[in-house]
C-alpha cells in the first residue's frame, strides 16, 4: 500500500472532524495541568512527489518516514482529483472540488481564502502555522499572511531574488547561495 500526499494530508486532519462530533476526555500532562485533548494536526504537502520517487525520499527522511508511514495509514489506490499544484492546494485548503473553489490552472489563481481548514482550525482554537508557497493569490493579499494562519513564513516563486514574508515582515533574497529558496523557507 502507498501514501499519496494529499491523501496524507486528508487523514491527518480528519481527527479534528472525529473530536468536534465525539467530545473528548480529559487528561492531565506532566506539570500536572489539565492538557489540551484535541490531537495535533501536522500537515506536510508537498508537490513533485512522485509514486516511485516516494520510497527513496522517506528513506533519506527517518523521522516522516517513523511519523508519517510506520505511525500512520497507507493507501495504494488513493487519487488526487488533479495533478495540478494549485487546484489540488486549493482544493485540500477549502475541501472543495476544483469547478466549485474555481482555481484550474497553475497561475495562482485567488480562492476565497477566508473559508479554509486554516480558518476553521483557528476558530475553535488551534494554533496555526505554514511555510513554504501558498502561491493561490499571495500576491494579492495585502499582508501576505492567508487568513486564518497565526504565524505564516510565505514567499512567492522563485529560487533567487524574491521576497520572503515572516509573519507580514518582508525580506528580500537575493542571488547568494544562502538565499537558496528551498533552503530560507525550510
Amino acid at each position: 500500500m502507498r501514501l499519496t500526499p494529499l491523501l496524507a494530508a486528508l487523514l491527518l486532519a480528519l481527527p479534528v472532524t472525529a473530536a468536534a462530533a465525539e467530545g473528548s476526555l480529559t487528561s492531565v500532562d506532566a506539570t500536572g495541568r489539565e492538557a489540551d485533548p484535541r490531537p495535533d494536526i501536522v500537515v506536510v504537502m508537498v508537490d513533485d512527489l512522485g509514486a516511485l520517487a516516494a520510497p527513496s525520499v522517506l528513506a533519506r527522511t527517518p523521522t516522516l518516514r517513523r511519523l508519517f508511514v510506520k505511525q500512520g495509514i497507507t493507501f495504494d489506490r488513493a487519487y488526487g482529483e488533479t495533478p495540478r499544484c494549485c487546484p489540488g492546494r486549493a482544493g485540500f485548503l477549502t475541501g472543495r472540488h476544483t469547478h466549485k473553489h474555481g482555481v484550474t490552472r497553475n497561475d495562482g489563481t485567488l480562492f476565497d481564502p477566508s473559508v479554509t481548514i486554516a480558518t476553521k482550525l483557528d476558530r475553535v482554537g488551534y494554533h496555526t502555522m505554514m511555510a513554504g508557497k501558498y502561491l493561490n493569490g499571495l500576491s494579492r493579499i495585502e499582508d501576505k499572511s492567508p487568513p486564518g494562519w497565526d504565524r505564516a513564513a510565505t514567499f512567492l516563486p522563485g529560487y533567487y531574488d524574491y521576497k520572503v514574508w515572516v509573519d507580514d515582515v518582508v525580506q528580500y533574497r537575493g542571488f547568494d547561495e544562502a538565499d537558496y529558496s528551498v533552503d530560507v523557507i525550510s
